[in-house]
């Protein structure tokens, strides 16, 4: 579940607990958030934390076997408006219940209020778009608002794909930041600007570089019927064998 491959719906579960009515919702959340206090665990995207910092998520959402089809003939889990109406159960990666739905946890003063989340990272890096997200964490592209250049944000989520020796994605983040460090000053690899702790995730600060990928470049000659010359192969791959060569002079094995 926590790496991914069950959907980023699914991100950071451990135990779900199905209450049966309002009343006990809120008990049982109550007294998981005190059993669990001072506990390491993920933050899990698709539900709400009970509070800042709580381990206690919820989510709205059907827990029986009730389908449907919509007219493009997808099969999704349903739930029933007041209406009547059966609408699609969808399991995002973010929380967004229906917009008719209460909140029970709110109402009885257990949950609290969450802050908006910000596009300012640190006070500083402004993000303008998300272009991957994963179990991880999440890449940005961010504007630095004192040097004014385009940069990217990699982030690594607290307590993300935790390990038995108690490493997580930010661990794993800083060995990047290391790597990158260790590989400078070279024009083959992106420049390391920063990198920083913001609300209990971890972010690497790194050089914009523009253009595309290699298979994206690829696709886009094929589709034109162009075939790379021999040539041009040649020096792609020792642009690669060049490249590996700094990384494991610098005592990197990739």
């Amino acid at each position: 579940l926590n790496d991914g491959s069950g959907g980023l719906g699914q991100v950071g579960k451990f135990i779900t607990v199905y209450a049966s009515d309002d009343a006990q919702l809120i008990r049982l959340a109550v007294a998981l958030d005190d059993a669990t206090q001072g506990l390491r665990g993920p933050r899990i995207p698709s539900d709400r934390p009970l509070r800042p910092g709580s381990l206690v998520h919820y989510r709205y959402g059907g827990s029986g076997d009730r389908i449907m089809q919509t007219p493009l003939g997808e099969v999704l889990p349903a739930l029933v408006a007041p209406s009547g109406e059966l609408v699609p159960d969808r399991r995002l990666p973010i929380y967004e219940p229906p917009a008719w739905a209460t909140d029970p946890l709110l109402a009885a003063g257990v949950a609290q209020e969450l802050p908006a989340p910000s596009p300012l990272i640190a006070g500083r890096y402004l993000i303008i778009s998300t272009v991957h997200r994963a179990a991880r964490g999440a890449v940005h592209v961010a504007i630095d608002t004192e040097t004014l250049r385009r940069c990217v944000l990699k982030q690594a989520y607290r307590d993300a794909q935790l390990t038995a020796d108690g490493k997580d994605a930010r661990d794993r983040l800083r060995l990047e930041a290391e790597a990158l460090g260790r590989l400078a000053p070279d024009a083959r690899f992106p420049t390391l600007f920063d990198l920083l702790e913001f609300e209990d995730d971890l972010y690497l600060v790194m050089e914009h570089v523009a253009g595309e990928t290699l298979l994206r470049h690829l696709e886009l000659s094929l589709a034109r019927g162009i075939l790379p010359a021999a040539e041009q192969i040649g020096a792609w791959a020792g642009e690669l064998v060049a490249a590996l060569s700094v990384i494991h002079d610098a005592g990197i094995v990739y």
